[in-house]
């Protein structure tokens, strides 16, 4: 695939993102709610032993 092929790729996907963008902020301004709900991730495992990921030792960027 040429250069110009994959840059014209990347121009067209973004141009369906900025559309998903948009539809979904009209959709956030006028306060619906049928959109699809996403299904219940499981809760991840916690491990007991300490200093592993999921016994609350670490600091996390993302709130709970």
């Amino acid at each position: 695939m040429s250069k110009t092929k994959l840059a014209l790729d990347v121009v067209t996907d973004l141009r369906n993102l900025a559309g998903s963008i948009e539809t979904l902020v009209f959709a956030l301004e006028s306060n619906q709610t049928n959109f699809a709900v996403p299904a219940e991730k499981e809760q991840p495992k916690k491990n007991k032993e300490p200093g592993k990921q999921g016994d609350g030792s670490h600091a996390s960027y993302f709130p709970v």
